[in-house]
């Protein structure tokens, strides 16, 4: 058995492994590109907590995976998160043509709709030149 305060002085290790080594700048070889696909968007005004709730609906449903990405993040665009920024990276020879992301982009847009101001979006396409 535990003393309370034993417990309570105990510390938890993070997840996942340490970082051991130094990841180098790397490009891709031959024709491969990598791109990103950046958007920002506004918050609706009052709706930071429904959109966290709808966030993990969303991972832990494993829904909207934009499917050929190799990476992709969702990030608070400030403390208060008045805005989101999604970034999705892709391989050139993985990406999806024009109107196939668009599919997987309204259908994002539709259960984010209530929460996130999409009119007021942007998105860029763009080259990535190095990356780890």
């Amino acid at each position: 058995m535990f003393r309370a305060e034993d417990v309570d002085q105990m510390k938890r290790n993070p997840s996942g492994r340490k970082q051991t080594k130094i990841r180098l700048w790397r490009t891709y070889k031959g024709n491969v590109k990598v791109l990103t696909t950046e958007i920002t968007v506004p918050v609706r005004a009052g709706q930071q907590k429904r959109l966290h709730e709808k966030l993990q609906v969303i991972r832990k449903s494993e829904q909207y995976v934009f499917p050929g990405t190799l990476d992709r993040y969702v990030i608070a665009g400030d403390g208060q998160l008045s805005s989101l920024h999604i970034s999705l990276y892709w391989k050139s020879t993985s990406m999806p043509d024009e109107s196939e992301f668009q599919q997987y982009l309204d259908a994002f847009q539709a259960e984010l709709a209530d929460v996130l101001d999409w009119e007021r979006a942007e998105v860029h396409t763009r080259e990535v030149l190095l990356y780890t």
